[in-house]
């Protein structure tokens, strides 16, 4: 099986620990052939990869449920990333030297989920 394969290369060839970063997994999830490749995957590669599965869905693996019992998962959800009024305000003033909206606009455009980069665009 090519999972099987993939992670007796990775434990001949990487020693030192490595994060594998699937990114927008919510594009092919729901598909049974790749859900069977990253089930065996998981089970055979060593401690040393951290696997990121970064998805706007949940992501549903056939042994999620067993790692979560185990403590080998964690999650993030969107409250987790996302940037407080006065957090935002700080990294902004950190980007750029240009003013930056007042306290209030900074947390309307919060509640707008406009994000970071629509207030740390200094003004034209």
């Amino acid at each position: 099986m090519l999972s099987t394969t993939l992670a007796n290369d990775i434990y001949e060839h990487i020693k030192e620990h490595f994060v594998l970063v699937l990114d927008d997994y919510h594009q092919i999830s729901e598909n049974p052939p790749i859900e069977a490749f990253l089930t065996s995957l998981i089970r055979n590669v060593d401690e040393n990869c951290h696997l990121v599965l970064s998805s706007r869905n949940l992501v549903v693996l056939p042994d999620l449920p067993l790692m979560i019992a185990r403590a080998q998962v964690a999650g993030l959800g969107y409250e987790d990333l996302a940037f407080l009024p006065m957090k935002s305000r700080l990294s902004c003033s950190k980007i750029s030297s240009a003013s930056f909206p007042s306290n209030r606009l900074t947390s309307s455009l919060h509640k707008l989920k406009v994000g970071l980069p629509a207030y740390c665009s200094p003004p034209r």
